[in-house]
């Protein structure tokens, strides 16, 4: 068991959800705040959760990119990545962009050359959206000729 924390936490949710999902378990666990006072009611111990991990939830290294505005406007956001190279030692991938009118999607840089397994490279994802209704979606795929990696960018318009 490589991250036991992170299972008694899906655990103990799943307990007051039993009909939930597998997602929406993960989903609970990545989107709720947590204080020292609810981590010490799962670890049974004085765990606190230290400020100095607080980020921002679009610096997480996800492969999805989502933004929210609580009105309709227009709403950009920059979203650091890392990927790593798990295909062909020697390899270059390209990022195709697939985006609606309204949702525009910018992988900087959109080139990647690897020259071996487990190489990584950083690059941001800027996106801008014009958000005249309430969502858009797209997406961009990673692509060297052979294998796909997508990642799907949705905007929306929060209640």
């Amino acid at each position: 068991m490589s991250c036991p924390h992170a299972t008694a936490a899906a655990a103990y949710i799943k307990s007051f959800h039993p009909t939930w999902s597998p997602a929406a378990v993960k989903s609970a666990l990545i989107t709720t705040g947590y204080s020292s006072a609810s981590l010490r009611l799962v670890t049974g111990d004085n765990s606190s959760c230290s400020q100095a991990t607080s980020i921002p939830a679009w610096y997480l290294n996800y492969p999805s990119f989502t933004l929210s505005s609580r009105s309709k406007s227009v709403i950009t956001r920059l979203f650091p990545r890392t990927v790593t190279n798990v295909g062909s030692p020697v390899s270059t991938y390209k990022a195709i962009v697939n985006a609606p009118t309204g949702l525009k999607i910018e992988v900087i840089p959109n080139v990647h050359s690897f020259e071996s397994l487990g190489q990584k490279k950083f690059f941001s994802v800027k996106v801008t959206a014009e958000m005249d209704g309430s969502i858009i979606s797209g997406s961009f795929v990673w692509y060297d000729g052979v294998h796909r990696v997508r990642s799907p960018v949705v905007a929306y318009v929060s209640s």
